[in-house]
């Protein structure tokens, strides 16, 4: 969830950036993260009824990685259609504002980051996904090896990010 809103953010910052301050607003980003919160705690509907969870973790799961496709796939777009403006004006002005460019170059960066994070999460979440949505199908208890196997990968996805994250913080430092 957390990266879907993340990704949702960053299509808005893109192609609202005059209005954006007037459309993601503190009280906005508060109740975004209170309705991410319920849903996380709502995650202890496992104990409840273990296959009403799978059922609903998988239609989650699909909803939000269409999602997150979607406006990386738009943020992509914006961000070419951008390039190919600035390369056209470059050409006929040969000087543009630096500010701008840099402004430009950072919500670039971003949203690159945010994708490649986007890119782990599906690698390592995949897998319990997939064994969710079986389980839910087929409501059979003789899972444990494919459970142990796609709780590991998830939990390879938290130690993955910081690594990814301390590499991205290096590459901006850098520049």
């Amino acid at each position: 969830m957390t990266i879907a809103t993340l990704s949702v953010d960053r299509f808005l910052a893109l192609q609202y950036h005059m209005r954006y301050a007037t459309l993601v607003t503190e009280s906005s980003v508060k109740y975004t993260c209170i309705i991410i919160s319920f849903f996380s705690f709502a995650s202890g509907l496992f104990f409840w009824n273990k296959i009403l969870h799978s059922f609903v973790f998988s239609i989650c799961t699909i909803v939000l990685v269409i999602i997150s496709t979607c406006s990386h796939i738009r943020t992509y777009l914006i961000v070419r259609k951008h390039q190919l403006q600035i390369h056209a004006q470059q050409q006929t002005a040969q000087s543009s504002s630096a500010e701008n460019n840099l402004n430009m170059a950072r919500l670039k960066r971003s949203a690159f980051n945010i994708f490649l994070f986007y890119i782990a999460l599906i690698i390592c979440y995949f897998p319990i996904y997939v064994i969710s949505t079986v389980f839910a199908t087929q409501s059979e208890d003789s899972w444990q090896t494919g459970w142990s196997f796609a709780h590991s990968a998830v939990f390879m996805n938290s130690s993955i990010n910081p690594r990814v994250f301390a590499s991205f913080e290096r590459q901006l430092l850098s520049r």
